[in-house]
Parts: structure tokens; sequence; C-alpha cells
């Protein structure tokens, strides 16, 4: 089970989380700020309303998950890394257009403003 079923997807949950981490700390850069560890992004992000407080910490969880992953024996390993997975599945997508509307919304306002923040 851990070969065929585990391995495949924890290498895809991890991608997908860091991908997730990588989003947040861009989009902490683009206001200006000095990005930070990623659940400290994530909150930041709640903060700036660029996504709903539930979800920053649901995919605080998916992070956190990722990290403890490292140090579980193969049983806890399979079942944290499916209720994750599970998790990440769900937020993904709304985080994605979260963050791509927030993101046009700044640009926009900026442009309009005709000056930067």
């Amino acid at each position: 089970m851990l070969i065929r079923d585990v391995y495949p997807l924890e290498r895809a949950f991890e991608i997908l989380s860091n991908y997730t981490a990588e989003l947040a700390k861009s989009a902490i850069a683009f206001l200006g700020q000095d990005p930070r560890d990623a659940v400290q992004n994530l909150r930041s992000l709640a903060d700036e309303r660029a996504v709903t407080r539930s979800r920053a910490e649901r995919l605080i969880g998916v992070h956190r998950t990722r990290n403890n992953l490292v140090h579980q024996y193969p049983d806890m390993r399979a079942r944290m890394l499916f209720e994750a997975a599970e998790i990440l599945e769900r937020e993904l997508g709304p985080f994605l257009r979260d963050l791509t509307s927030w993101f046009i919304g700044r640009l926009d306002r900026e442009r309009s403003s005709g000056g930067s923040g």
C-alpha cells in the first residue's frame, strides 16, 4: 500500500503544498512586505482579505501536516497524508481564485490611483 498508494500521493501533495506556500510568499512580497514563513504569510493574506481566515487556517494545517510527515511512522503518514490531501484538494482551487481576484483588484486600484500600494 505505501509504495503503490501513499508515496506517489505524498510527492504530489508536497509539490502542491510548497506551491501554495510560494504563492503566499509572492503575494506578501507584492505588498512590499518582507515574506516570512508560510504560516505567517497565509495569516497576513487573511489580514489583507486576500483569502478568508478559515481558508488560511485550513491551508496552514495542510502546511504543518507536510512538515510533520517527515517524522511520522508509515501508517500514521498514510492517514495524515490522505486527510491533508483531501483538504488541499478542496482548498487549492478556491485559494487560487481568491488570490487571483485579490491581485487583480489591487492592480486595478493602483492603476486607477496612479500610484503604488
